[in-house]
């Protein structure tokens, strides 16, 4: 393709292209994961109309989920039940996998809690709550037990593994045992910093993906750290990260989906959907932090 060879050569946002996609053939079992889970259009897959947090903010708002979108949302909660122990490519679609990767094993739970939270509300069919319940509680304790490393003090990137990843900093802000009388997310957050931090910006990993080449650190990890800094009531270290956050804005507050933590160059996709979504939900939970700090 000598057109976007020339173009690499001079436009520095293409010096991370990767030629051929290759997610075609990797297994995300939460394709069920942004399909099932998360906020809706960060994936190449199909983007349904509603999804689990997504549904769940909706009824937090005072509103009702209409019978036909339970009655969706029920069979996907099942499908959950059945996936969730395969092995997946994981929220970056790695090449080398499948690998057990805590992040969607985490994202399974989230499905199921908010089901079984939705169903007690009367919003999602009930008559299988009972095995969302117990399938939660069984993730819940192969995260505890199979991805949590004491060496690191942290979960870890995948079961039994002993490195870290950044998708990790999702736990917090998917509230993952949000009430639990436990240190484990706040020393998982102190682990990614540690391991994977580079001044203000943090690298999604440090292991092979199977693609050959190096990359910047993903900015929306910058600002996933703000948010699970806020939630752990880190304010004052969430807002100096912040504050620098939004100063690395071009001249019309976009950022790209990628950025080289020794020089500042944005690389990558430009502008990246992810990285504004996880800056809105950056400021929302630094807010809603600083008015609990306040009060």
């Amino acid at each position: 393709m000598p057109t976007i060879t020339d173009r690499a050569k001079t436009e520095p946002l293409l010096k991370t292209m990767r030629l051929g996609h290759g997610t075609l053939e990797c297994i995300d079992i939460v394709k069920t994961r942004r399909f099932y889970e998360e906020v809706l259009g960060f994936t190449n897959g199909p983007r349904p109309a509603f999804n689990f947090p997504g549904a769940w903010l909706y009824s937090e708002g005072h509103r009702a989920l209409d019978a036909d979108i339970g009655r969706v949302l029920a069979r996907v909660a099942d499908r959950v039940c059945d996936i969730w122990r395969q092995p997946d490519s994981g929220i970056w679609e790695v090449r080398d996998g499948p690998f057990q990767f805590t992040h969607s094993k985490v994202m399974c739970w989230v499905a199921l809690d908010r089901a079984v939270r939705l169903a007690e509300r009367g919003e999602l069919p009930r008559r299988h709550a009972g095995r969302w319940k117990r399938e939660a509680a069984a993730i819940e304790a192969y995260v505890e037990t199979e991805c949590w490393s004491d060496a690191l003090g942290s979960y870890t990137r995948t079961a039994g593994d002993t490195r870290v990843d950044a998708s990790l900093l999702m736990l917090p802000l998917m509230e993952y045992r949000k009430d639990a009388p436990s240190n484990r997310i706040s020393g998982t957050v102190d682990a990614v910093m540690r391991e994977l931090r580079a001044g203000d910006f943090v690298y999604r990993y440090r292991a092979d993906d199977g693609v050959p080449g190096g990359e910047g650190c993903f900015v929306n990890c910058s600002f996933w750290l703000v948010s699970a800094l806020a939630r752990i009531g880190r304010v004052d270290e969430a807002t100096a990260l912040m504050e620098r956050l939004v100063a690395r804005a071009n001249d019309v507050g976009l950022y790209s989906e990628e950025i080289d933590p020794s020089s500042g160059e944005f690389l990558g996709n430009f502008p990246q959907a992810l990285v504004h979504l996880a800056l809105v939900d950056a400021a929302v939970a630094l807010d809603r932090a600083t008015r609990h700090v306040e009060a």
